[in-house]
């Protein structure tokens, strides 16, 4: 039997002076999704269609995104709705301590970071994990943390799953994070579809990123009612 908690979408967005920022939901697993580039049947429950905004105005683009996360990871799954080539690549911003500043660390743990892939076939360049500090808000290139993987397959719809480790954001279950993500598609900064505000083109603002809440798993609950106690529980099988 697997058993996890789905995605959920909270649709009361928090207000920044004029724009409103999604507040997004991931539930513990005890069976962590397989980080191969795949969707795989029953591994990610149900996903929550993101409408990204390129950076210039020009367009919208429509991704499905997908959360997790264990006692020691957080996984992020991603059905770009985009294909591949030299230049296509996805990215994630993860403001750890949810602050809404840049001061993480060169050593781990990073707490900020951003975590990008690039799609088959394309420049090796975009595979990268930066650490984003007071010093360099624009990030350094780190080694990736012990677990930190990456995976896309090979399809036309590309596919793109990552394990990042809890411990190098500084968070546990039940913490909240500041969550970004970026579709680049030409190799031109302003073409690239992004899901909040803060991280356009040479932009790094993680007080303009939605929020991530990272709950426990739920307890079993006690619901009092008419012949006695009902014990219900999230299951998904």
């Amino acid at each position: 039997m697997r058993k996890h908690v789905v995605l959920i979408l909270i649709m009361i967005a928090t207000i920044h002076g004029s724009t409103a920022y999604a507040v997004f939901v991931s539930s513990t697993t005890v069976s962590a999704p397989t980080i191969d580039g795949v969707l795989g049947a029953g591994e990610w429950g149900t996903g929550c269609t993101v409408t990204m905004n390129r950076h210039d105005g020009g367009a919208q683009h429509d991704s499905i995104i997908y959360f997790q996360h264990d006692t020691n990871y957080l996984y992020v799954g991603v059905d770009s709705g985009w294909g591949s080539g030299w230049d296509i690549y996805w990215k994630l911003f993860i403001d750890g301590d949810n602050n809404g500043n840049i001061n993480g660390n060169l050593n781990e743990p990073h707490i900020d970071i951003s975590c990008d892939y690039q799609s088959p076939g394309g420049w090796s360049g975009y595979n990268t994990y930066w650490a984003h500090t007071q010093a360099n808000p624009g990030g350094l290139t780190v080694a990736n943390p012990s677990g930190a993987l990456r995976a896309s397959d090979g399809s036309s719809n590309i596919i793109y799953e990552f394990q990042i480790p809890l411990a190098d954001l500084g968070i546990q279950q039940g913490d909240s994070i500041g969550f970004g993500a970026r579709l680049g598609t030409d190799g031109t900064a302003a073409h690239g579809y992004i899901s909040a505000p803060g991280i356009g083109e040479g932009l790094y603002d993680y007080s303009q990123l939605d929020t991530l809440q990272l709950i426990p798993e739920p307890a079993t609950l006690l619901l009092f009612g008419l012949g006695g106690i009902v014990l219900r529980q999230r299951v998904k099988k």
